[in-house]
């Protein structure tokens, strides 16, 4: 059985991240959640992801400084 892709949403909202887990955590996907762009960082060195949902308006780090880093920590083949 193959491993389910995993998704990793960075966002500060409970609510927002609430509803997009319930949306697509299922039989097909498992979510991961960071509340802050510093934890998504940290969870994006952890794991492999298969895609990250990043707010832009994140309180502690805003959401194109993540991108960038994430740019710079991967080339482009791993970049989820």
């Amino acid at each position: 059985m193959q491993a389910k892709p995993i998704i990793l949403i960075i966002e500060d909202i409970n609510t927002k991240t609430g509803l997009a887990s319930s949306v697509i955590n299922n039989e097909y996907y498992n979510v991961a959640i960071a509340n802050t762009g510093k934890l998504g960082l940290k969870q994006s060195e952890e794991l492999h992801f298969n895609l990250i949902i990043v707010n832009n308006n994140i309180k502690d780090i805003a959401g194109t400084e993540i991108v960038a880093t994430l740019r710079k920590t991967y080339n482009q083949c791993e970049l989820p």
